[in-house]
């Protein structure tokens, strides 16, 4: 069963949340940049995932999905 669109809306407004703490945390040494850069792949790669199951519920509409 997939999940509802307003699952996956939850997880995108989390993930945000996640954005904008990275974004807060103070860059003190490269190592500190090196984490930070994994973070933010690590986001961006959740972010397209949620962007792809928007997509897909969109698509379904037995999954609950609404218009954009």
């Amino acid at each position: 069963m997939s999940a509802s669109y307003e699952d996956i809306s939850v997880k995108a407004l989390l993930l945000a949340d996640e954005i904008r703490l990275i974004g807060t945390q103070p860059i003190e040494s490269s190592d500190d940049a090196g984490k930070i850069g994994r973070v933010v792949q690590d986001l961006a790669a959740r972010l397209a995932a949620i962007g792809a199951a928007l997509t897909s519920s969109a698509l379904n509409p037995q999954a609950g999905a609404r218009p954009f």
